[in-house]
């Protein structure tokens, strides 16, 4: 998707305008860039050992190398947004384009691990917490759906984030400015990203009993992608 060339002349020269103002001490940038070398040569090391000893089934090694990748992307995203502040809001929407893919490697995962017979799509769950009063049973196809239409949305929004950055009206006048685009933005990527949340613990919890068989410490897996999504959301 093309942007036109004065647009972007017209982006850079308010980022670089902005950058000045709002300039992150060198100190805290050399740090980020430190913890992001450490995180990147952890995560490095984990899909080495994991592509070296890990599943032979090639699908399984894909989903799980691409939830290993979701610490290095945090890294990097951290890092570029204290170097260019003015560029943050690029960064974090493709972060949150990188979260979804990674939400996705995660059901992939999965559903990976249950056998077929175990994986009725008609099958109706009832919600939990409370939900149900509002909404009926979903069946195991409606809550993937649920859990992929983050993706969906994140394609969405990432090139339309750009294209409005780059006309310089994302952010202006001011960042939650009803006649920005940063606030309709920002709440259209929470609602989808809660919502596949949601369907994500919704998936284990109607398949629980065959993963607990074939996923070693499922619990504790769900909880680091639900709390490092959870974290990225209140720091985002």
């Amino acid at each position: 998707m093309l942007v036109d060339r004065s647009l972007l002349e017209t982006a850079t020269a308010n980022a670089t305008t902005t950058t000045t103002t709002t300039t992150v001490p060198g100190r805290i940038r050399l740090l980020a860039w430190g913890l992001c070398v450490v995180t990147l040569t952890i995560m490095a090391r984990s899909i080495h050992d994991h592509l070296r000893y890990g599943q032979r089934n090639k699908r399984l090694c894909l989903s799980i190398v691409r939830i290993l990748l979701l610490p290095g992307i945090y890294a990097i995203e951290a890092a570029l947004s204290l170097t260019l502040p003015a560029w943050a809001p690029l960064f974090v929407m493709l972060r949150g384009l990188c979260e979804a893919a990674v939400v996705a490697a995660f059901l992939q995962f999965l559903v990976e691990m249950l056998r077929p017979a175990s994986l009725c799509e008609t099958t109706r769950y009832p919600h939990m917490l409370g939900v149900g009063r509002c909404f009926a049973p979903w069946t195991t196809r409606r809550t993937m759906l649920a859990i992929l239409q983050y993706s969906a949305v994140m394609s969405l929004l990432w090139p339309l984030t750009l294209i409005l950055w780059a006309a310089n009206v994302y952010e202006t006048p001011s960042k939650f400015s009803p006649r920005a685009a940063y606030l309709y933005f920002a709440l259209l990527r929470n609602l989808s990203q809660a919502l596949a949340m949601y369907a994500l613990l919704f998936f284990y919890r109607a398949h629980h009993q065959p993963l607990r068989t074939r996923v070693a410490y499922p619990r504790l897996k769900l909880a680091c992608i639900n709390g490092t999504d959870a974290i990225s959301r209140h720091w985002g």
